[in-house]
């Protein structure tokens, strides 16, 4: 149950990152088209503030990341200001959410 949470939280910063992107692009004229390889995994260090974008065993992308209002330990709950970490594997997308990008 735990895992589903940290899984849903982290494709959810995603979702919102995506839809930032969408905003951009639209909003300065920058092309859609997706050229890098294509994100395998998903790595969230707390201590480094960093969220890494995988492809197989590559680093892509690097960003950094603030962390919840009370971010020590592991995330238990919604809302209680923990920040999820670890690594997580993209597996599949959903092409008829309205957040897919084709």
């Amino acid at each position: 149950m735990l895992y589903f949470r940290l899984v849903s939280i982290v494709l959810l910063l995603c979702i919102l990152g995506g839809c930032s992107q969408f905003y951009l692009m639209r909003t300065y004229g920058l092309s859609s088209s997706y050229t890098s390889p294509p994100i395998s995994s998903i790595v969230v260090s707390k201590e480094a503030r960093r969220l890494y974008l995988f492809s197989g065993s590559e680093m892509i992308k690097a960003y950094r990341i603030r962390l919840g209002f009370n971010p020590l330990g592991d995330k238990k709950i919604s809302g209680d200001g923990k920040t999820p970490e670890g690594k997580y594997y993209i597996d599949r997308k959903n092409p008829k959410s309205q957040f897919f990008c084709h």
